[in-house]
């Protein structure tokens, strides 16, 4: 909020700004309006503040990261040729960091109880730490982005993030996906500010470019935004210097990292893309309902574990696995060529919120999927919604309803439901997974279909989006 007569311009859609002015001026008559902010920040405080003291032990995932780091740090190996590991570089670096800080040397952990749990201690505190620090920044983050939109969004974005993320605390930090999340939400967040930066060098789109860059060298997942957003900026008239400068930052922090242990490990540090392209038909995925459903009807079905996760097995399990491997690209391809059709009208906003479309409508192709995605697709989902939403109630509250069983079947299934319930076919935790994987598929149907709605009804004809991004000027007085 700003003293005197000074004025804070939010970008929000034309069916979106009376209502939200008129919800800004009912809240400006309660006193201490702040109180909403206060409200995101406790509901975030007290969701960690659970996860620390109430989630007993740790997950698989962070004590297959421990021996890794343990492999490549302390016994001196090198990663991706003495070791595999099924991750990028930036990810390796985040793993092997709390190694890398303690002064002790563990030379060998197989004889010594005691000195594997200081080791273990010491190494879950500090991958924990990091998971945390990251969390914290995608919370900030949230209320940046949420005030770019609208005042609403400003407190509402940061704390469903707070929720959703709590509700499945067995993997918060267990996992990388919260890391993921920040490199998303740092590189949106410098793609919005952007949109405003008059500096000739357009610093703001170069940092874009490097976080987006970052991300890709830690998930490959990232790499979806990049067409979308070169498009966007050359759209936008950038010159060819000005688009040469973000190609090369994004290589360099994309392929610098791989570059680097390539000269240390060889070509097996392109040995995760093998990897991940044998992976199965995980039992989460939406192709793993497919394949629970028609085991219903009769069809052979069995769990088997690989590379690391549950996958299902059956007659229509090869089909599937072909028809996962062609949809994405094929519809990542449409995408690109359905933004090329846009002309000048495909704006820096249309793009970030057409990457995150094909971001969400690929995890549902996809034949890899775990339920701790949700920690970066559910945040992402929702900042799509809110750009591209009407405010009919039907819509949001049908968009809420599948959010939310998504993840309170999640939180469900795991840990108490999944080794010995859904991974052992047992008839209602499969019956609910088939329900999470139809709310995942209904979620991404309702936000293809609210996109496109919203582009028909405000189709650009400059670079703005959506509905020529008018502009609403909320002063100190309302806010």
């Amino acid at each position: 909020m700003l003293a005197g007569t000074e004025q804070v311009v939010v970008f929000m859609s034309d069916d979106q700004a009376g209502d939200d002015i008129k919800l800004a001026e009912l809240l400006a008559r309660i006193p201490m309006r702040e109180c909403l902010l206060v409200l995101a920040v406790v509901v975030f405080v007290a969701a960690r503040l659970e996860w620390f003291f109430t989630v007993p032990g740790h997950d698989r995932a962070s004590g297959y990261f421990a021996v890794r780091a343990l492999r490549g740090v302390d016994l001196g190996q090198t990663v991706y040729r003495d070791f595999s590991f099924e991750y990028p570089p930036l990810a390796w670096w985040l793993t092997a960091m709390p190694r890398w800080i303690d002064s002790r040397t563990y030379s060998d952990t197989s004889a010594a109880p005691e000195e594997v749990a200081r080791f273990r201690d010491w190494y879950f505190g500090w991958f924990n730490f990091e998971l945390f620090a990251a969390d914290v920044v995608c919370f900030l983050l949230l209320f940046f982005i949420g005030g770019t939109i609208s005042p609403t969004a400003r407190w509402a974005l940061p704390t469903a993030y707070a929720v959703m993320t709590a509700v499945q605390p067995w993997f918060l930090y267990e996992t990388l996906d919260i890391g993921l999340a920040m490199f998303f939400l740092l590189a949106i967040a410098a793609w919005l500010k952007a949109q405003s930066d008059s500096s000739p060098l357009g610093l703001w789109g170069i940092a874009a470019y490097v976080f987006l860059g970052l991300g890709i060298s830690f998930k490959i997942m990232p790499v979806v935004f990049v067409p979308f957003l070169l498009l966007a900026d050359w759209r936008a008239g950038l010159g060819w210097g000005q688009l040469a400068t973000r190609v090369a930052v994004l290589t360099a922090a994309a392929a610098g990292p791989f570059l680097l242990h390539y000269a240390l490990a060889g070509p097996g540090v392109f040995e995760l893309f093998r990897y991940h392209g044998e992976r199965g038909i995980n039992i989460e995925s939406t192709w793993g309902a497919i394949v629970l459903v028609l085991r219903w009807f009769g069809f052979p079905c069995e769990v088997v574990e690989s590379h690391w996760a549950f996958d299902v097995v059956s007659p229509v399990t090869d089909a599937f696995k072909t028809l996962s491997s062609v949809l994405p690209p094929a519809m990542l391809a449409a995408a690109i060529v359905w933004a090329w059709r846009q002309g000048t009208g495909f704006s820096r906003r249309l793009a970030m919120d057409t990457a995150i479309l094909v971001l969400v409508n690929a995890a549902v192709l996809s034949h890899v999927y775990c339920l701790y995605y949700a920690f970066w697709l559910m945040p992402l989902a929702l900042l799509l919604a809110w750009n591209t939403f009407s405010r009919s109630d039907l819509v949001w509250g049908a968009f809420a309803l599948l959010v939310i069983v998504q993840l309170a079947i999640s939180s469900w299934l795991y840990p108490w439901h999944y080794q010995f319930g859904l991974i052992s076919l047992e008839p209602v935790p499969v019956a609910l997974s088939v329900i999470r994987g139809a709310c995942l598929a209904g979620m991404a149907a309702l936000l293809d279909w609210q996109f496109f709605a919203a582009y028909r009804r405000h189709r650009p004809a400059t670079s703005a989006w959506p509905s020529g991004a008018t502009a609403t000027a909320i002063s100190s007085a309302e806010g």
